[in-house]
């Protein structure tokens, strides 16, 4: 069987899965070694497959401060990409929402669906259209998540660099609503920065 994409036409004398990260690792003969994740496709069955719609679990997310941000004038903003996975039964435009857990909407993405596995990068960026709601909602997760003092940087949401705005600490939900109008929802989180202690030494004198 030959494979698409950019995998050569070459010959394959070893396969392998690797069991924690769920990698399948190709050796090929003169062409090095490939890795794709299978993790979404090892989960396939007939239950899940005869859902109209399924999105698969979502890793925590570790908040980066940076996002959006240059290091000086002559460099790129710092952007990431997280990756969803998700599985229709039909083809079709799909529409993915990313809310927070109080159902507030932050972005919208349309996505052309092809039947069966499908995967849509998010860069973690939010629109501009209810950034004051969104803010009182930042402040509101703090408040009751936290006893300790929120920096100015974690109370503030601020363009970046970019000219984007970014998801802060907090719950979220990923809802995806396919061609017909059939929703199912995901939730995500995006865990914040460890702090790191401040230790004085203490004087014995």
């Amino acid at each position: 069987m030959k494979m698409t994409g950019d995998f050569p036409n070459v010959a394959v004398h070893d396969l392998v899965i690797h069991p924690r990260d769920n990698d399948l690792v190709v050796g090929t003969h003169g062409r090095s070694i490939y890795i794709a994740h299978v993790g979404e496709l090892q989960q396939l069955n007939d239950t899940l497959m005869a859902k109209d719609i399924y999105v698969f679990k979502i890793d925590p997310i570790h908040y980066n401060k940076n996002l959006g941000k240059r290091n000086n004038l002559w460099s790129e903003p710092h952007e990431t990409k997280k990756q969803f996975a998700y599985y229709v039964k039909e083809k079709g435009i799909s529409t993915l929402r990313i809310k927070t857990d109080k159902d507030l909407l932050l972005k919208e993405i349309k996505d052309t669906s092809a039947a069966g596995l499908n995967y849509v990068n998010y860069d973690l960026s939010i629109d501009s259209t209810n950034l004051s709601k969104y803010q009182q909602w930042v402040l509101d997760y703090k408040s009751s998540t936290t006893s300790a003092k929120l920096s100015d940087e974690e109370k503030k949401i601020e363009r970046a660099d970019n000219k984007k705005y970014y998801l802060k600490p907090g719950k979220y939900i990923l809802e995806i609503e396919t061609q017909k109008g059939i929703k199912t929802k995901q939730e995500f989180i995006i865990k914040a920065e460890e702090k790191k202690e401040n230790h004085e030494a203490l004087d014995k004198d």
